[in-house]
């Protein structure tokens, strides 16, 4: 993914469906399959909060690699 890029992905997650917006050089997780949305709550990461989203239900991590 390019973070430089203004996009919506989609990824299958053990539990379901896991969603990222990339806007403005940020990432976060919207829209996820899970029970307790703790990745959703996370908010934006970027170069400058580049604090990993991680949802363990789906084994997805994201994060930004300098």
């Amino acid at each position: 993914m390019n973070i430089n890029e203004d996009n919506y992905y989609e990824l299958d997650g053990k539990v379901g469906k896991f969603h990222i917006e990339v806007k403005d050089g940020k990432g976060r997780a919207i829209d996820v399959d899970c029970p307790n949305q703790i990745c959703v709550h996370t908010g934006w990461i970027s170069v400058d909060n580049p604090i990993p989203i991680i949802c363990l239900p789906n084994g997805i991590m994201e994060q930004i690699d300098e």
